[in-house]
């Protein structure tokens, strides 16, 4: 018996190791070598030193000082935990993770904003997934640079203090379904993407999107149970004249849109049932909120629709996740105006057009009763059967939209 415990333990050792990799400097450089820098091992950490005159200081490790180098079917994030301890420092990591051994294989390269006079250690999450993400790792490069790739040079006073690195499946989350931004500077786990500037204050985060860009927060730090929290509510102000459209983004890409009002003069909330989707299951985390203007084209590709205006600021004072049930008089809460439908009261014939084709349409009572589905036959629908009344036609549309529209049955 003892011995079948130690083969599994052993195995469950095995598969730990395969999940995870960490090199901890304690008292030792763990096969990491100093770039542009000076060095010292410490008891718990690796203290690395600018050099003066030289350009982007930081580290490296190549696959023979490996004791065991990552297995890239299991891992993809490096994590590194540090101090940028010189309020002058760089502010941003380049990462260069090569690979070898297959066709595809090369060199991926990924950076991150970091902060500066760190007095407390920081960890940071670059995700190396590429097609270039296969055969085995050759090398790993760590530099401290300016944000995008920007040289820094040294002046011989900036501290990095190097806690551990870590190369890992997924990246740590916590649970967490209510943000309400109450500590200034704090995103609560939202990063944002292509906008001009963001900020948290006063219980409030401003995000300003960038003309012509999907612009959009992400949020990387907190997971969800989708299966207890089914719908968004979201309270914001948008100073937009044009971004009239909320898009909720799925961690496969899928979206759900919203149609939201422009040039608010008060804050307002909005219901989005996020239940339908196949993604929405499990711990949930990685999905994004964007903003755009749903008529205005990609400048990059006319086919897609949705980038921003970039004609005002979104202010939005909290996102939660409930698990309310959505009345159906609550879904979505605003008409889809890119959805059009004719005659509207109607007795017999509804026509009904959106931007996208049509998988499948629902109709709902307003007692939340569904009171037909149709996946074929689609732009015109035969609605003589149903008793008179208000009516909410639920439209499924390619790429996983979905989209609401009232309508009144004679």
């Amino acid at each position: 018996m003892m011995k079948i415990i130690t083969l599994l333990l052993m195995f469950f050792v095995a598969s730990i190791s395969l999940q995870a990799q960490t090199w901890d400097f304690n008292n030792s450089k763990d096969g990491w070598k100093n770039i542009a820098s000076t060095q010292k091992t410490k008891s718990d950490y690796w203290e690395l030193t600018s050099k003066d005159g030289v350009n982007n200081p930081g580290l490296k490790i190549a696959a023979a000082d490996m004791t065991t180098a990552p297995d890239v079917t299991a891992v993809h994030i490096l994590a590194i935990t540090m101090k940028n301890k010189s309020a002058t420092g760089p502010n941003g990591i380049r990462l260069v993770m090569e690979t070898e051994g297959h066709a595809d294989a090369g060199k991926k390269n990924v950076d991150v904003e970091i902060s500066q006079g760190d007095t407390d250690y920081q960890t940071y999450y670059l995700d190396v997934s590429s097609p270039k993400w296969v055969g085995t790792v050759k090398e790993i490069k760590i530099l401290f640079k300016n944000y995008k790739n920007q040289n820094f040079t040294g002046t011989g006073n900036e501290v990095f203090d190097i806690d551990k690195v870590e190369m890992l499946s997924s990246i740590p989350t916590t649970e967490k379904h209510n943000f309400t931004f109450d500590t200034d500077g704090d995103q609560e786990g939202f990063v944002e993407k292509n906008v001009n500037s963001i900020s948290v204050a006063g219980g409030i985060l401003t995000l300003d999107p960038k003309v012509d860009k999907y612009s959009n927060i992400q949020q990387v730090d907190h997971h969800l149970d989708a299966s207890t929290y089914g719908t968004l509510e979201i309270k914001l102000k948008n100073n937009s004249t044009d971004d009239d459209t909320l898009y909720f983004v799925f961690p496969d890409g899928s979206t759900k849109e919203l149609t939201i009002t422009t040039s608010d003069t008060a804050f307002k909330t909005y219901k989005m049932d996020l239940m339908g989707n196949a993604e929405w299951t499990g711990e949930v985390t990685g999905f994004k909120i964007r903003f755009g203007d749903a008529s205005r084209p990609n400048p990059n590709d006319a086919t897609k629709f949705g980038v921003s205006s970039g004609t005002g600021t979104i202010e939005i004072d909290k996102i939660t996740f409930t698990s309310e049930v959505l009345a159906v008089d609550d879904v979505d809460l605003v008409d889809d105006a890119k959805i059009s439908l004719y005659p509207n009261p109607t007795c017999d014939l509804l026509s009904v057009h959106a931007p996208k084709p049509i998988e499948k349409i629902e109709i709902y009572n307003m007692l939340g009763q569904k009171a037909m589905s149709k996946t074929d036959s689609l732009k015109t629908l035969n609605i003589s059967q149903l008793e008179k009344g208000i009516y909410v036609l639920k439209i499924y549309q390619e790429g996983n939209i979905v989209s609401s529209k009232r309508f009144i049955k004679q």
